[in-house]
């Protein structure tokens, strides 16, 4: 039985199409709060989708992923399109770089780190990546959005999803909380098919954690980081003018991106 590529899954089901608006926020933040910015760093860079178009926005761009599937894709698609990037393949807790980069960037609620010595071990290591006043954008889950909403708590539901370039994909979720009350796991079994024909399924066991901003605001006063600014998404616009007035806030966002300086 045939088994699906992660890097071909991931482009056809693991995010939304949203690399030109989060690229021209990025931009904007990097005008607003920074010096000049030209070296880059893409912390789970998967396949390149924002390494890709902030190349061919004129930045040097380095991007890092744990997954070789995912990269091999990330370096077809640079050489098809003639862009310079550094792909490298490395775990986000063994950032190797000193002083060498404007700013670093991790978006998507990328991370999927749950406990405190690894939070403060990765962004250690982000901090040592950065230059003097150098920036770091990250996109976290937003807790209280969850609880606000109701959407956090144990459930099981099945999604369908495709087809896509003829494949479909079916996920049994079941989602827990804890044993904190701000982590979450989702074990999903996944099933497959192209054409109508089945390919292996798998399962996937994945935990994540939210944040609240107080919570953020602590575990960058312990790595040394300063919070710039708080945005609700990917979008200049949206920046959260004071997070501790909750009656002021018609609809909680549903995750945080908080832009960081290196003190």
């Amino acid at each position: 039985m045939d088994i699906l590529d992660d890097a071909e899954e991931y482009e056809l089901f693991g995010y939304p199409h949203t690399e030109m608006k989060d690229c021209d926020f990025l931009e904007a933040v990097f005008s607003t709060f920074g010096h000049r910015v030209h070296h880059i760093l893409d912390i789970a860079c998967g396949t390149g989708r924002h390494a890709l178009e902030m190349a061919r926005r004129g930045y040097a761009v380095t991007g890092v992923d744990i997954s070789e599937n995912m990269l091999n894709a990330a370096k077809k698609k640079a050489f098809d399109q003639k862009l310079q990037i550094n792909f490298i393949r490395g775990d986000m807790m063994e950032l190797n770089f000193k002083d060498e980069f404007d700013a670093a960037y991790m978006l998507f609620t990328a991370i999927i780190l749950t406990r405190n010595e690894d939070l403060t071990k990765l962004f250690d290591g982000v901090r040592s990546c950065l230059r003097e006043g150098g920036l770091f954008i990250i996109e976290v889950g937003n807790l209280w959005s969850y609880i606000a909403e109701g959407n956090f708590h144990n459930e099981s539901h099945i999604t369908d999803q495709g087809p896509k370039a003829g494949i479909k994909r079916r996920l049994n979720v079941r989602m827990t909380i804890g044993p904190y009350n701000n982590i979450y796991c989702h074990d999903i079994h996944m099933q497959y098919w192209r054409n109508g024909e089945e390919f292996q399924p798998k399962t996937v066991l994945t935990k994540k954690r939210m944040f609240s901003v107080n919570e953020f605001d602590l575990l960058c006063r312990l790595t040394k980081f300063k919070i710039a600014e708080i945005f609700g998404s990917t979008d200049i616009n949206q920046k959260i003018e004071d997070p501790n007035q909750i009656q002021e806030i018609e609809k909680p966002y549903r995750s945080f991106v908080f832009v960081l300086g290196k003190e």
